[in-house]
């Protein structure tokens, strides 16, 4: 099974051009494999096939089974209402976040045999077929996390005991492309020490979204300690500074901890604080 970093996970998938006997055995290894990790879906790529090509088991909300395969699916409707559910993988195994997805989901593609098929899902079994579908485009659900949820997924997947083969089968080659955050400067290439000013810069932006301590005034959002939120204006200006950032510092920290030394442990604890705070203050609001 590739774990989290293994470079299959995180580059789009080939579309399948060859529906011959090679196709059928890769499905029946596919079942095969998602039954022995009691999953209810697997892509291709889960086992380091780059091809379109999924698989699944899985419930829906009424307890209707949905059993089957597709493959070059395209995901063609995502609709209803926005749910933040449990999600987990068997590419993170262990771990779990709420994560956003559609309550329905059509996904259209082909069977082994070449012939056009149409499934639609609604509630657990729409999770599926989108986390599925996201898996053949290179992501994973962490991807779709932000704020403390991402912080806290990645650092478990940092602490778990398959971390070090994740670690091994690193996306970015070390001395690699540097990672960048949006509108500043090029980041430190995987296997460098991070420098200072980054997690001083995540401190300035957390530090201008926290509530100002002031004397009450009517007609505003008050914390306990009596201090006053942000203006929405401001704080939605920060938020969009901050997220980016969040995301990017949160994601060199999974990859290359023990490479970070000191500086780890202090960006660490001001991302859970920066999106605790403006998640906050948001909420509020």
């Amino acid at each position: 099974m590739s774990l989290l970093g293994a470079p299959a996970l995180h580059s789009p998938c080939d579309d399948v051009t060859d529906f011959g006997p090679s196709l059928a055995r890769l499905v029946e290894d596919m079942f095969a494999t998602m039954y022995a990790a009691n999953g209810v879906g697997l892509a291709a790529n889960q086992i380091g096939v780059p091809l379109r090509v999924f698989v699944y088991d899985c419930p829906d909300d009424d307890e209707v089974r949905h059993l089957g395969h597709l493959v070059n699916p395209v995901l063609v409707e995502a609709d209803g209402d926005t749910v933040r559910g449990p999600e987990g993988c068997l590419s993170l195994p262990g771990i779990e976040a709420g994560t956003p997805r559609f309550d329905r989901a059509v996904v259209e593609g082909r069977t082994v045999a070449g012939e056009p098929v149409r499934i639609t899902g609604t509630g657990w079994f729409a999770r599926c077929l989108q986390h599925e579908c996201d898996h053949l485009d290179g992501r994973v659900y962490t991807d779709r996390l932000t704020g403390l949820r991402r912080t806290r997924a990645l650092r478990a997947a940092r602490r778990a005991p398959w971390a070090r083969t994740a670690a091994e089968a690193d996306p970015v080659p070390r001395g690699g492309a540097p990672l960048r955050i949006p509108g500043r400067p090029a980041g430190p290439r995987l296997g460098e020490p991070a420098p200072q000013q980054v997690g001083q810069a995540a401190h300035q932006l957390f530090s201008r979204a926290r509530p100002v301590a002031q004397p009450p005034v009517a007609g505003r959002v008050h914390h306990a300690d009596d201090a006053v939120a942000p203006d929405a204006g401001h704080l939605l200006a920060l938020r969009a500074e901050i997220d980016p950032l969040h995301d990017h510092l949160a994601q060199l920290l999974a990859e290359a901890p023990e490479q970070r030394g000191g500086v780890a442990a202090d960006v660490e604890t001001l991302l859970g604080e920066g999106a605790a705070s403006s998640d906050g203050c948001i909420r509020k609001r």
